[in-house]
């Protein structure tokens, strides 16, 4: 289906439009012993017609197998072949490199009520902003998957000013056990994004809670990763913990290398320092602990002598 760009110029403070002909039920999933392979593809056209997702033809088309039942061997004799067929055509397809901010590519925006692909006019020499936090934005641009943890997905995602943010959506909000209470599974995962956002707060790091695709959603700021081969991103570290143990009484449970970034300054000659993510499991700190026996358990982990 044809797109339209996304016009910076026009549209920083509209709301996006949803262009789909059908909506797509996610609240429930098929049943666990079937398996449906499909895949989709851009087929060569003999019209000049320009497809809007790839540019180059002018249809995307679904293709797919039939519907394999798991618990029947006998006839799922052709799968190995089928799969070794589409590892192949996935080997031998034409790659080009992709860009974050790129013309020639769709984007997920999505705001408030739903979410839609759509091409993005980016205003000449856009870069995005990591320093100014976005407080009030609704509306995003979805820009890279950067992985799930226990909770939920990760995306790195920009504003239509091109302020960077983290979004967090909780997992139970797109895939529901089969038979389980939805509405109780939704609850219970809004309830845990607004007890991290808490935790953010309680250390006066930005972080807020948003609508976004009718859901809730977790709003952070973009930080970059942690080198721990340079000591000073090391000492950083360390000192943040001290921090949190000491002076905001908190114990970061589950305290691994990936849940800590660095929040490089926002001027030139600033300090940077170091930030712990995924606090939705940080526990409060006894008044009566030892809070040098506390900081030590929460640096083992850590390993940051070796």
């Amino acid at each position: 289906m044809e797109q339209a760009a996304f016009d910076f110029q026009k549209a920083e403070a509209d709301e996006v439009d949803d262009d789909r002909k059908d909506d797509v039920d996610m609240s429930t999933e098929p049943d666990a012993e079937f398996v449906l392979f499909s895949l989709w593809l851009c087929v060569p056209a003999q019209t000049d017609a320009v497809c809007s997702v790839c540019s180059v033809c002018s249809v995307r088309a679904l293709h797919a197998s039939p519907v394999y039942l798991v618990t029947n061997p006998k006839d799922n004799a052709a799968l190995p072949g089928l799969l070794a067929s589409l590892i192949q055509k996935m080997v031998l397809s034409p790659r080009d490199p992709v860009k974050e901010l790129d013309a020639n590519r769709p984007y997920i925006l999505v705001n408030e009520a739903t979410w839609v692909w759509k091409r993005v006019k980016w205003l000449a020499r856009r870069k995005l902003n990591r320093h100014k936090w976005s407080a009030n934005a609704t509306q995003f641009i979805l820009l890279q998957d950067l992985g799930f943890g226990k909770d939920g997905r990760v995306w790195k995602a920009a504003t239509l000013a091109g302020l960077c943010v983290v979004i967090k959506f909780a997992h139970l909000l797109d895939k529901v056990p089969k038979n389980a209470d939805y509405a109780k599974l939704k609850t219970a995962a809004e309830q845990r994004l607004r007890a991290e956002c808490a935790r953010y707060e309680q250390t006066n790091d930005r972080a807020r809670i948003a609508t976004l695709g009718s859901h809730l959603a977790l709003i952070l700021p973009y930080y970059s990763d942690v080198d721990f081969s340079d000591r000073g991103h090391v000492e950083l570290v360390r000192i943040a913990n001290a921090r949190l143990v000491k002076d905001h009484r908190l114990l970061p449970k589950d305290n691994e290398r990936r849940h800590w970034k660095i929040e490089s300054p926002a001027k030139k000659g600033g300090k940077s320092r170091a930030v712990a993510i995924d606090r939705v499991d940080f526990e409060d700190v006894p008044a009566d602990a030892d809070l040098d026996a506390v900081l030590a358990s929460a640096l083992k982990p850590l390993k940051l002598d070796i």
